[in-house]
């Protein structure tokens, strides 16, 4: 069962077990987390939002401007 799919960089999530490289998605470094409890909460939000900011920066200006990400 997936739990969550997020786009990463490297980092001890991937090392530690808590994370895989996502099916399909693997080599764009998506990654699947398969266990809700496999992270710490903090840990957790800190990897969705450097996960956001890493997709919201691949995203056109004027989108970014759109969406409030950029002023």
């Amino acid at each position: 069962m997936v739990w969550l799919t997020i786009s990463f960089t490297p980092s001890a999530a991937s090392t530690s077990g808590a994370a895989a490289p996502a099916p399909y998605l693997g080599r764009a470094k998506w990654v699947i987390m398969s266990a809700p409890d496999s992270l710490e909460d903090a840990d957790l939000l800190a990897y969705v939002k450097q996960a956001h900011a890493l997709v919201a920066a691949k995203l056109p200006k004027r989108v970014r401007i759109r969406l409030g990400i950029l002023k």
